[in-house]
């Protein structure tokens, strides 16, 4: 059996199973670079219908994978209470034969491929109008580029490991053939994913009715955690001041965006809606939730618990708790909740840190963070003085971040981001920023593939 055939049986079978109610094209076995166009996608809709299927596979990955894979390679929390799989990315662990870990690589790859369907044969349906084939190749792109971002982050050491970014990335699927692809550098994998969203930018709406589509703030908005991820400060703040200065956000009302309130709607950039009983944020409730007392499936750690609830007055501080065995986050506890993807608090607690990073504008950091602070107390009795310098700015982001964004993953990219930026003794769990438990094992099919290089095992000891 040729090992094409052999990937497209082992892995890539699973992307294109994908398609919610009929199966848009099939390829044939005989000539797999050719796609039957008789049965292919006929009108505009179709291509509707493969963005939708998209979109659907961002909201599985985000139902709490991303977030608390992230969490259990970080500080944030303990050990889990029973899954073997979950306990071994806590002990930075894991291995090709790890099924969660691979169904999670799979449906990043999911949104590429769907993405890449798009752009592969949107020109060959006819009855587009220039401007809706425009904004389809433009949101396909965005999807790629966040499916690519989101695999970079966890399976390949980060931006900044080697001098000049030559360390390994991920694969780079750039069509929808089902073709061995290796890994590129990590330099080749930033530099893809900067290339898609510059060019969708232009082309995105400016909003939509929920914002749970990708629109031109969306892209922005990814763009800048691109950056941040980078160190790249100015590509921080210019993007971050576009979204700002556009209007169309503001600060949810409550210090917990996912209390469903309608006050939480107006800073999220993009977001995938949940309703009652769709069990959209089901698997993200479920891991962080038990009823009554119980420790839940992941439980809080002491460090976090002592940080959130160190200060007198803070609201957000009623979202931990005690429990038999350790503590706990109520931040999840809501029946159901729209989750954020991108949403205005992390993009000012961003632009405050490159802003003071730069030493530049510090007055609109300092607004920034205290923005975030006010709305955590109630008022302006924590908030840090005008005048105040860089590294008090840059110190009081970063806590504010960690205790806004506790328990949605972004600890311990943020902790890598720091390591790799030069930081001393940027430590996690007493393991060094950088050691090889810290990256995700790939699947065990991508190590069939000739030439492919598995990230090293060994955990972090």
């Amino acid at each position: 059996m040729k090992r094409n055939t052999l990937y497209l049986i082992g892995s890539f079978l699973l992307l294109t199973a994908f398609f919610s109610c009929k199966k848009m094209f099939d390829v044939d076995p005989n000539d797999p670079t050719q796609v039957r166009k008789a049965d292919a996608l006929k009108k505009p809709s179709d291509v509707q219908e493969v963005l939708n299927a998209g979109y659907d596979n961002i909201s599985n990955l985000f139902n709490g994978r991303v977030q608390y894979y992230g969490e259990l390679l970080s500080d944030n929390v303990i050990a889990p209470k029973s899954n073997n799989d979950y306990n071994e990315v806590y002990n930075r662990a894991t291995i090709f034969f790890n099924t969660s870990i691979g169904g999670f690589y799979g449906d990043m790859y999911k949104i590429i491929y769907k993405a890449n369907t798009v752009l592969d044969f949107i020109d060959i349906v006819p009855d587009f109008t220039a401007s809706e084939k425009a904004r389809m190749i433009a949101e396909a792109k965005f999807m790629r580029a966040l499916g690519h971002f989101t695999a970079v982050r966890y399976f390949a050491q980060p931006y900044g490991f080697t001098t000049d970014n030559s360390h390994l990335g991920v694969p780079l699927r750039k069509n929808s053939l089902p073709e061995v692809t290796k890994r590129s550098t990590c330099k080749e994998s930033y530099d893809f994913i900067i290339k898609d969203l510059t060019e969708a930018i232009p082309d995105l709406a400016e909003i939509n009715l929920n914002n749970t589509n990708a629109t031109k703030y969306a892209a922005k908005a990814l763009l800048a955690k691109v950056y941040f991820q980078m160190n790249n400060f100015a590509g921080v703040i210019t993007q971050v001041n576009d979204i700002v200065n556009s209007g169309k956000f503001g600060l949810a009302d409550s210090v917990n965006i996912y209390d469903n309130s309608v006050g939480a709607k107006k800073e999220m950039i993009f977001y995938i809606k949940s309703a009652n009983n769709d069990q959209k944020s089901g698997d993200i409730r479920g891991n962080y939730h038990d009823v009554g007392s119980n420790q839940p499936q992941i439980g809080v750690s002491a460090n976090l618990y002592a940080e959130a609830t160190s200060r007198t007055g803070d609201k957000r501080s009623v979202y931990y708790a005690p429990c038999v065995g350790g503590f706990r986050s109520l931040k999840f506890d809501s029946n159901y909740f729209n989750i954020p993807v991108l949403y205005l608090t992390d993009m000012l607690l961003m632009r405050a840190e490159a802003l003071a990073e730069t030493n530049t504008n510090l007055s609109v950091a300092i607004t920034d963070v205290n923005s975030i602070l006010s709305r955590a107390f109630g008022g302006i009795s924590q908030n840090i003085s005008f005048g105040s310098g860089a590294e008090t700015i840059k110190v009081a982001a970063r806590m504010e971040r960690r205790l806004e964004m506790s328990m949605e993953g972004d600890r311990v990219q943020q902790l890598k981001r720091m390591g790799a930026k030069g930081e001393l003794n940027v430590r996690i769990r007493n393991a060094p920023w950088n050691c090889n438990g810290l990256t995700l094992q790939f699947p065990a099919s991508e190590s069939t593939i000739k030439g492919f290089q598995m990230n090293p095992e060994g955990g972090c000891n």
